[in-house]
């Protein structure tokens, strides 16, 4: 949504219009400080007090997802920044039509006033210091996900998903860089979905394994049509080897999670480097990961959606189901090596686990029933669930 007033309570358009609709009406940051205020203050929203150019404007569809946060190095200085995708918009770039802009496009906003410090678009650039993307040919709807390569407590790395099944790999400074600003930031595919083009509407989930390696996680399923049963999705596991390279379907090994046979799961000693991770087929047309895969003591978690295909109404529901997955091969982690699991009828809210302290093993609740891996989980954390640093600063 777009408005020509910095409140976005006025002139209120579904896009924008140089001249009269510039202010975006997407995301906003309030002072909640004070906690016995009724009314939040509000800071700002994207782009600050001003409106945006048409340059930046025509980039930016419907935010769809949160504003991933964090701080990274920019000019050799801490800065706290925010992490958009261009939102969603169902055109594409590709096949030789005319290319609508909307929505191809990757923001790292400053959180102290709104303003956008750098972007990568399909057809920037926008500041002096902005990358352009010939082959960001569809929207970044989804949210981004950030990790510190080096471990040198700033985010470095940023992966974020678009609607025509790519991954994109953003880079900003590593601690050992030298003459590193964000006139050396970049962006390019992780993922290339050539010839298997799915959409993408989730998180990605990010993990190290004990040898250090960074994999990500993605599964497609189509959000806007989750009735559909035509397609066949996928989840994916991607080694991003010190942040270069880019693969597609065939680097990945071809996995089944529900066999006992280890030739039929990835094993790193063997497949790596001739494979760059792993993918598995959903096991029936029409199965789609809508929601983020979530990575936690050595397990990839993610739910399925299966639409019904009863003519009847009344049983339109469809089934969901849980997976555990090992993070490493692949294998499925129920009980007898099952890679899944029925849910409770109605879509799952949430994936929440907590640690027993007797057996150490994990437990996962996601409705009515708990799911519990059958091997005990050991090793640290593979995802921060609170910090807080009392350094921060604009």
């Amino acid at each position: 949504m777009w408005s020509s007033s910095n409140a976005c309570d006025t002139g209120l358009s579904s896009a924008y219009v140089a001249a009269t609709a510039t202010h975006y009406c997407g995301y906003y940051a309030f002072d909640i400080t004070d906690t016995t205020q009724t009314t939040p203050a509000l800071q700002w929203k994207l782009g600050g007090t001003s409106g945006l150019s048409a340059t930046h404007g025509k980039h930016l569809g419907q935010p769809w997802s949160k504003m991933s946060t964090g701080r990274v190095l920019y000019s050799g200085l801490e800065k706290w920044v925010g992490f958009i995708g261009g939102g969603f918009d169902k055109s594409e770039c590709s096949g030789g039509g005319a290319c609508v802009s909307t929505g191809k496009g990757f923001y790292v906003v400053n959180t102290y006033d709104g303003t956008i410090l750098w972007s990568s678009t399909h057809s920037g650039p926008i500041g002096t210091n902005d990358v352009v993307n010939p082959y960001m040919d569809y929207a970044l709807a989804g949210q981004a996900a950030t990790i510190d390569f080096d471990n040198d407590g700033f985010v470095d790395t940023a992966y974020i998903a678009d609607i025509g099944g790519n991954i994109w790999r953003f880079k900003f400074c590593l601690a050992n860089a030298t003459s590193c600003s964000q006139s050396t930031w970049s962006g390019e595919r992780l993922f290339n979905s050539v010839g298997n083009v799915r959409p993408i509407y989730s998180k990605p989930a990010v993990a190290r394994d004990p040898a250090g390696n960074v994999w990500v996680y993605f599964g497609t399923g189509d959000v806007t049509d989750p009735t559909a049963n035509n397609a066949q999705e996928k989840i994916y596991a991607v080694i991003d080897t010190n942040r270069t390279g880019t693969y597609v379907k065939s680097d990945l090994k071809p996995i089944d999670s529900n066999s006992t046979d280890p030739t039929k799961h990835f094993t790193f000693s063997s497949d790596y480097p001739a494979y760059h991770g792993w993918y598995e087929d959903m096991p029936g047309m029409g199965i789609k990961i809508l929601g983020d895969p979530v990575v936690y003591f050595g397990v990839v978690y993610f739910t399925t959606y299966a639409p019904s295909n009863s003519s009847n109404l009344c049983e339109k529901t469809g089934n969901n189901e849980l997976y555990a997955l090992d993070y490493l091969s692949g294998a499925g982690q129920f009980s007898g090596g099952a890679s899944h699991t029925s849910l409770p009828d109605g879509p799952p809210v949430s994936v929440q686990g907590s640690i027993d302290d007797v057996t150490g093993k994990l437990v996962l609740y996601t409705g009515k029933d708990p799911h519990e891996p059958p091997k005990p989980q050991t090793g640290g954390r593979t995802n921060l669930l609170y910090w807080r640093d009392n350094r921060v600063q604009p």
